[in-house]
Formats: C-alpha cells, sequence, structure tokens
C-alpha cells in the first residue's frame, strides 16, 4: 500500500496537531490518535516527525516553535505562546474565514453544529454588517445531506435515485461513498459506483433519495485525485461562438478550450456527454449561441427539440 503524498501528511499533521495540544497534558498515545482519526501509529508517527521543526518565525525562534516529544507509544506537543493569543484576522481574512464557515455549516445541517455557534459567536463579535454574508449552494435536502455524511463517516454503502441531467433520467445506483467535495458553488459526491464498477461523481442536488444498504466498505487508500468531469476520446466535441449574453457558459461548464474575440463573441470548444443536455443548453441560450463545428448528429438538434415542444404544448 502506498504511503500518505505529501499533502495528506500535511493536512492530518495540521488536524493532530492542535487535537493533541487539547488533550490532557497535551499528551495522547498513537491508539487515541488512531481512534479519533483513523490513521494507523506508523503513519502518524511520519506525520509528526517533521512538525517540530515548524514555527511562525522566519527566524525559527524557540519561543516561536511547536514543542514536540514523539514517544514509542504516543507523542506530547505543547504549542507556541503565538497560538494562545486572540487572532487578528484583516477583513479579507474574515471575509474568508466567515464564508468557508458559513459553506461548511451546510455539510451537516449546520443547526445545532459547534461550528455553526462559533460562526454565531464571530458574527456578534463583529457586529452587524458581516450578518448579510449568505453563501447559497446546492438546495439537496438536510436528510440528503445527513445520510451521505453519515455514509462516509461509518463506511457504509448507500443505495440511491439519482438524476442525471444529462440524459434526463433518475437511475438507481449502490455506491460507496468516499468523501463531499464542493465546487464552483456545487455539493459534489465522489464515490464507488457498483452499477458502472467504477469511479463516479454525483452532484448532490440531484440525489432523489438515499438510504444505508447494511453493507459497509474499504475505501482506497489514497483516495483518486477529485475531477467533477472527465473527458474520454469517444466523447462528442462541438465548437460554438457564443454572444456577450452567453458569458456564463465557459463560467459554468468544463470547457476544452476558450477564445475571447474583440467583438464580445466567445468561441468555446465543448465536450457533449448526451444529446438531450446539449438540445436544452441550445434552447436556453437562443440567439446567443452558433453552432460553427459539430458531428452530424447533433447539427439542428435544437430546432428538433423545439418542435417537439411545440408539438406537445399544441396538444
Amino acid at each position: 500500500m502506498a504511503g500518505p503524498t505529501a499533502v495528506e501528511v500535511v493536512e492530518r499533521t495540521i488536524a493532530i496537531i492542535p487535537w493533541v495540544a487539547n488533550q490532557r497534558g497535551g499528551y495522547a498515545t498513537f491508539d487515541m490518535i488512531e481512534e479519533r482519526f483513523g490513521i494507523e501509529p506508523d503513519v502518524a508517527y511520519r506525520c509528526l516527525e517533521l512538525a517540530g521543526m515548524v514555527s511562525v518565525s522566519k527566524y525559527q525562534l524557540t519561543e516561536h516553535m511547536i514543542e514536540l516529544d514523539v514517544e514509542p507509544d504516543g507523542v506530547s506537543v505543547r504549542l507556541p505562546q503565538y497560538f494562545q493569543q486572540p487572532l487578528r484576522p484583516s477583513a479579507e481574512q474574515t471575509f474568508l474565514l466567515l464564508t468557508a464557515a458559513k459553506v461548511l455549516t451546510q455539510v451537516d445541517g449546520g443547526g445545532t453544529s459547534a461550528l455553526h455557534r462559533a460562526l454565531q459567536k464571530i458574527l456578534e463579535a463583529l457586529g452587524d454588517a458581516p450578518a448579510a454574508l449568505e453563501v447559497e449552494l446546492d438546495p439537496a435536502p438536510d436528510d440528503v445531506r445527513r445520510t451521505v455524511r453519515q455514509g462516509i463517516d461509518a463506511r457504509h454503502t448507500l443505495s440511491m435515485e439519482y438524476h442525471a441531467y444529462g440524459g434526463d433520467t433518475v437511475s438507481r445506483r449502490r455506491v460507496d461513498p468516499w468523501r463531499l467535495q464542493q465546487t464552483e458553488g456545487h455539493w459534489y459526491l465522489q464515490a464507488w459506483c457498483h452499477e458502472r464498477s467504477d469511479e463516479r461523481v454525483f452532484r448532490l442536488d440531484r440525489i432523489v433519495s438515499v438510504a444505508p444498504t447494511g453493507e459497509t466498505f474499504v475505501p482506497p487508500e489514497p483516495l483518486p485525485d477529485f475531477a467533477v468531469f472527465e473527458v474520454s476520446d469517444d466523447v462528442d466535441r462541438v465548437r460554438l461562438r457564443l454572444g456577450p449574453g452567453a458569458r456564463w457558459v465557459p463560467q459554468n461548464f468544463p470547457c476544452e478550450s476558450v477564445s475571447e474575440s474583440a467583438d464580445g463573441t466567445t468561441e468555446v470548444v465543448l465536450a457533449v456527454g448526451a444529446t438531450p443536455w446539449f438540445e436544452r443548453l441550445l434552447l436556453r441560450l437562443g440567439p446567443e449561441v452558433e453552432v460553427l463545428e459539430a458531428p452530424s448528429h447533433l447539427r439542428g438538434v435544437e430546432r428538433e427539440s423545439a418542435r417537439r415542444i411545440l408539438d406537445r404544448y399544441r396538444q
């Protein structure tokens, strides 16, 4: 089994150090660390062995360094005085902190979580102005988010109904949930799909229903890199010219190339995974789009789609 990557070592170290420092006497055994974080003792040791070299001072002053004593059975941590002083974040840092906190409260439903209570204290200390900050992500029901999160934490296989936007269909999937990831205003579930026998990414607000199956799983270590949309060579490509009113397209969909012109138009090359999705996109864009290049079976799909809608309206 491959060891943790450099990024994973840093992430785990950042989580372990303050937790150990807040234990009684600033000490925790490796068994306690494994129970709390699910990290094997030898891996935890490797994560911590360099932490004693961390300092908030570029001059490595002793009073600014983390005191770390790694023993065969556990580790002692004492944080420097700097970490015990009240933080004085800048306006930009405060905004970023509040935004991140508000996003995270949506993962577990917010309401009564410790993070939510801490967020409220920060808002009260800063006055009324920051309270106007609102962060809205996918409108996934709280019970869906809660069940998915519980499945990840307990390593329970889930059964769910999922609405595939591209094909406009609802299918039943059995998945091993690995992690939640937020990107570009949406929550995504990275999971192993038993029906496809492959890794898949599901948008949380498109999960119609979800429930545990009673089965458990062991996630891969380390988890594969997260990618919302991976395009294979056999997927159709189209080249579009977008008007000024369609600039949101490359901001919302993964384009393989984007070229802006002096007249305000933009040319994009876009991968099309399903014809119904492409039809809806063209109908939504209307006169703001011109199809420059497309496979023969995708030419004129917007006219055919509009005709079907008109026929249904006339019935």
